[in-house]
């Protein structure tokens, strides 16, 4: 697999961003005794391996967005596997249907006279 822009790659290292705003988000408090916390106390200690838990998997997500979106914006490319998105072909196929299409010259219509009919041109294109 080849990126079209590699150097958009360095973008991985933004996934540092959201672990440094979560470590900065660690502050540590100092701890202030006043009669209405031993009430409290038993609450926040049965919520704080939930809590826990709960920061490291939205942690794990920002990381993730960040790192999907670097790898998005390098625009990952897949050669050689035919009719993958990316590959080295582009093409486009616009069909005008005028009314002048259904008029016959001949034994012929002017979409027979085309040089080279639509199913023939992607055929050539899958090969």
């Amino acid at each position: 697999m080849n990126f079209l822009n590699q150097a958009l790659l360095f973008g991985i290292f933004a996934v540092s961003i959201p672990i440094v705003i979560h470590l900065l988000n660690r502050r540590r408090f100092r701890k202030v005794p006043w009669a209405a916390m031993r009430f409290l106390v038993v609450s926040v200690e049965q919520n704080q391996r939930r809590m826990k838990l709960e920061d490291l998997i939205l942690l794990l997500l920002r990381c993730a967005i960040v790192a999907l979106l670097a790898f998005a914006v390098a625009r990952p490319v897949v050669e050689g596997l035919q009719g993958i998105p990316g590959s080295k072909v582009a093409a486009a196929i616009v069909i005008d249907n005028p009314a002048s299409i259904g008029t016959v010259l001949g034994a012929r219509t002017p979409l027979d006279l085309s040089p080279s009919p639509p199913k023939a041109l992607v055929d050539r294109l899958l090969a």
